[in-house]
This record gives C-alpha cells, structure tokens and sequence, in this order.
C-alpha cells in the first residue's frame, strides 16, 4: 500500500493525473482516520490528500470537498506528535495548512477555532517545538499554522468602535480638550482616531534610505495627518487597550500620562503599536512562502493570557523607554520610536521565548543601542552582498579592478624609484651601517650604493640590470635567515643575478614596505605573484572606488536582472 500512494503522490504532484477516483479518496481518508494501517501508509496518505487539496483542475472538485467534510483536525493533529518516520509530522503539518487555506470562509473559520484550541496547540508544542531543534521546512509549516491562527483577529482589524467607546482610555481633564505640547495641530479629533489597518504597510526600506538614515524610511507628517482622519477606531485597538489597562494598570496609566504629554495620545500611540504587531506576525494576510518566523511562545499559552495581547501590553510599556533611551521628545521624533520598537520586538522574537518572563527580559535587554548595532551590521551585509553578488555591480568592479592595478603598479614603481635604506647583514664596525638602493627614472637598471648616516647623502657605486635580475627571494628562504642574522622572515628578501654571483640581502623597516618592494621587482620582472597586501590594497581601492560610483545612486534600487529590450517597430506608415 506504501509503494501505490507514493507513485499516486509522485503522479498527483507532476500533474499526470487528470481525475481521481472518489472511492479510492475515501479509503484513504479512512486509513487517517482508523490509524489502522502502518505509519509509512499514513505518512503518504497525509501527504497525498494533501496534494488533491492542491489541485486547480475541476475534476478535483468532489474530492476536495469530501476531504473537507469527513476529515477535521482531531483527526490529524495526533500525528504530529509521531516522530516515528522522518515526515509524518511535517505531513500533518501541512494537510492542516491546507485544509484552512483552501476551505470556504465559513469552514475555515471553524477551522481556525479548531486550531486555537488550547488541546491542539499542546500537541504542537510538545510535539515539535519543546527540546527540539526544528527544521526549516517544519518550522515553515509551524509559521504558516501560526498565520492562520491569527487571522482571527482579521474580524478585529475591520470592525470600528465608535470614539465615545475611547474615552475610558482618557484622563477626566482631558477628555474635553487635549492638545500635545509637541504639536501646535493636534486636536481632540485628530488624537483619538486612527485607522489600524492602514498604519503599516509591508513596503520594504531600499538601500539607500537604509544608508541615509539610522531609523529607515518613516512617514512625513502628512501621512500621519492622513491616517488620522477618521471618527473610529478598529476593534482590535479597543480590546488591545482593555485588555493592557486590566492586566497591567500601573503600566497603564504610566502609558496614559506618558503618551497624552510627550506623545500624540495613548490611542494613536496603541494603534501605532498594534500596527508594528501586525506588521511583524503577518496578521490579514496570505503567509509568506519562505518564512519561516514562528513564534513557540503562540503555541504556549493560555487563552487567559493571548500571546498578541501580551506582546502588545509590553511593547506599550517600551514605548517609553524607547523614546527616553532616543531623546525622541519632539513630534518629528514621534514616527521613528516605532521603527525602532518593531526592529526590537522582531530581534527579541527571533530569540524565540518560550514564556512570557523570558519575552519580558528579552525585550528589556534590546535597547535603543543594540539595535543601532544590529542596523549597522545589517547594513554592512547587505552592502557586501550587492558588491560581490549583483551582476551589474560584478560588471563594472571588473572595470574598476583594471584601473586600480594600473594604480598600484604605478605606486609600487614609485616607491621603488624614489629608493630605500637597508641595512647591511652582518653589520661592521668602523664602517656605513646602510646602503641605498633604488630604481632608474627609465625602470631598466637598480642603483646600489653606501649610505653615509651622518651626512644623509648616498654614493650610488653599482648598478644592475632589471633584465638580469634571476629570482627574488623571501621570507625564510633568504640566505641572511637562514644564518640567523634577521629573526623577522616577514621584512626580509634578496635579489639574485643572473651571473649567480652578485646577491642583495635586504631587511625592510617593515612588513608592509618589504611586500611593495617584492610586488615592484615581481611587476619589472614580468611575474604574475603577488603578495597579501597586493591583494588587500586592490580589493579596498576597488570597494571604494564602486562605493563611491554606487552613492550616486542612492534610494534607486538596482534590478537582478537588465529589463528586457523591446522588440523592433514594425512597419511605419511614411
């Protein structure tokens, strides 16, 4: 039986299969349901009522629907506590996800119940998350199960409570008149409306306003004007608010005092909250077909105590320790506190707390500073991999890697023309200490000669061809290593003849400066070897020259792939 269902599953997911029997769709919905068979049976069974439910054709239409009405969610969740084959659970997992995806909206609000049960979400838990280390594909499964757990607040986001219901959230004085001492245009009005589900949208920040400014792209005040013209708020701000001001009182009212002083009013500062919360869990909308952001704390709660409720209570209570650890006291510095109050919930989500008393230190600990840090690294990374990954740029850093080695070689020449002083292995007593040594203005012959250190003058006696130059020696292999005379092998090198007699041993005051003399003698001699800090000056001096051709694109984002070229007109009239 094993072997059938997995061909009909390989054959279901190629799309050879046009129409299926609906008896052999019952006797597979029987097998999950009777737990009768092996575990191997109902791993693929899972999978293969699974792949039906995927089904665009009509001729899948019965099939599908007798999947929706004999099987429910009592009848799979068991198994995603079987680890006994490797895809059980994730089967499971993944004929529940879409069950509740492709159900008709009455059904999958039932669904969606079902999935809320504190009995259902105890069997994830334990089943998947607790002591275990997901895989991704799971943990996929486990982020679109949580989305769809959650659009129950969906009902929530649509529905408006009339503002007189607000006024409970008010201070007596100033539920008649209120205006921010921060902004010379907020009124009554304008304070206690928001529209909940227009507050964030999932636009992304490009890269040049990530370079430009620390807290990314926030609103102008037009649009925050604009998201404040309504006479209502969402249902789902209310019972937020409720739900904060009963669990937490003191917190509460610390918020309310806070927020009608220094901020635009605890209403509009709640709606902001929950938009940056519905923003970071996907709430109202399709899941992402590659995240994989599951939160274990969702699965590990009780009903008294809704993890998006709690979220929302102490991401209130952030808010001002926020905007004091920003000095955010003015209404320009309004927009940017929840920039970065959503970059902390999603660095403290992604610690995955199992409880609320490690989300609550976790949220603490992620201060205003340590997302500035987290900013700059994400910076730092994403610059790095436009640089060594998008082919455009890939493009014209080969053209500027052309010109940069024109560069180096023309400063390891100079270097070499102007000349250096080495001392002399072994040294003598009663004699010049050094020598000086450089290269011809025509780069064809090496001047030797003694370096006078007390009157700082040098009396060029040799000379040597560059063409009769043998070999460059280095490091450990040079002969005045060798006899320990020089213990640093990084500043050291000779330069042979072809004559095998003539050799000059040099020490170089440094390391750096012992690589520009060998990259210049590899460069006149025609040899493609290079030295690390060849390599290392070349990729710098390539970095900046594209940094400095990139920042004239800022805020424009730059395209994968080159658009595609129209085709030719056709035929003109004249």
């Amino acid at each position: 039986m094993t072997a059938c269902l997995a061909v009909l599953f390989t054959l279901l997911r190629g799309g050879y299969v046009k129409e299926i029997s609906h008896g052999v769709v019952a006797r597979i919905i029987n097998f999950v349901k009777a737990a009768e068979p092996t575990l191997a049976d109902i791993q693929y069974g899972l999978i293969v009522l699974c792949q039906i439910l995927y089904m665009k054709k009509r001729s899948f239409a019965i099939p599908k629907e007798m999947i929706f009405l004999q099987l429910s969610i009592d009848d799979i969740i068991p198994y995603v506590c079987s680890d006994a084959l490797p895809n059980l659970q994730l089967n499971a997992l993944m004929l529940i996800n879409a069950l509740t995806k492709y159900s008709k909206e009455d059904k999958r609000r039932e669904i969606i119940k079902e999935l809320n049960k504190t009995q259902n979400r105890d069997f994830i838990y334990n089943g998947l998350i607790k002591g275990k280390k997901v895989a991704p594909d799971i943990a996929h499964q486990l982020y679109v199960y949580q989305t769809c757990m959650l659009n129950i607040y969906s009902e929530l986001l649509r529905d408006t409570v009339n503002v007189d219901e607000t006024r409970e959230f008010l201070p007596y004085p100033l539920m008649t008149t209120r205006k921010s001492r921060n902004s010379d245009d907020y009124t009554e009005e304008n304070a206690s409306t928001v529209s909940c589900s227009s507050v964030y949208s999932n636009d992304r920040s490009s890269f040049g306003s990530i370079l430009n400014d620390n807290f990314g792209a926030y609103s102008s005040d037009d649009q925050r004007t604009e998201d404040s013209t309504t006479s209502s708020t969402c249902r789902f701000t209310y019972q937020a608010l409720r739900y904060y001001k009963k669990k937490y009182p003191k917190k509460f009212y610390n918020s309310q005092s806070k927020e009608n002083g220094l901020g635009q009013g605890i209403i509009l500062t709640a709606d902001k909250v929950l938009g940056v919360i519905i923003k970071i869990l996907d709430i109202g909308h399709e899941p992402n077909k590659t995240s994989e952001f599951f939160h274990p704390l969702l699965f590990n709660t009780s009903l008294r105590a809704p993890f998006i409720y709690e979220l929302f209570s102490r991401a209130m209570a952030k808010v001002s320790k926020t905007r004091e650890e920003m000095k955010a006291y003015t209404s320009r510095d309004y927009e940017k506190i929840f920039i970065v109050l959503e970059k902390g919930i999603r660095l403290t989500l992604e610690k995955k707390p199992t409880t609320y008393e490690e989300l609550k230190i976790y949220l603490s600990s992620v201060t205003y500073k340590i997302v500035s840090e987290q900013w700059e690294k994400e910076k730092s990374l994403e610059w790095k991999n436009l640089l060594e990954h998008h082919p455009s740029v890939l493009d014209m850093r080969m053209k500027m890697k052309e010109e940069m080695e024109n560069l180096i070689y023309k400063q390891r020449i100079g270097v070499v023309q102007r000349g250096g002083i080495f001392p002399k292995i072994p040294e003598k007593k009663n004699k010049n200490k050094s020598f000086f040594l450089r290269l011809s203005e025509n780069r064809k012959t090496l001047y030797w000669g003694e370096w006078n250190e007390f009157q700082k003058e040098q009396h060029l006696t040799k000379s040597f061809a560059v063409s009769d130059i043998k070999y460059v020696i280095i490091g450990k292999a040079c002969p005045h290593f060798k006899d320990n005379s020089v213990k640093d092998y990084e500043r050291v090198f000779s330069i042979t003849f072809s004559d095998d007699i003539e050799i000059i041993n040099c020490v170089a005051k440094s390391k750096d400066m012992c690589n520009i003399w060998i990259d210049a003698l590899y460069l006149l001699m025609g040899v493609k070897k290079r030295s690390e800090k060849y390599a290392k000056d070349l990729k710098m001096l390539t970095d900046m020259q594209c940094t400095m051709n990139l920042l004239e694109l800022q805020e424009v984002p730059i395209p994968f792939e080159a658009p595609a070229v129209p085709p030719p007109p056709g035929s003109l009239p004249f």
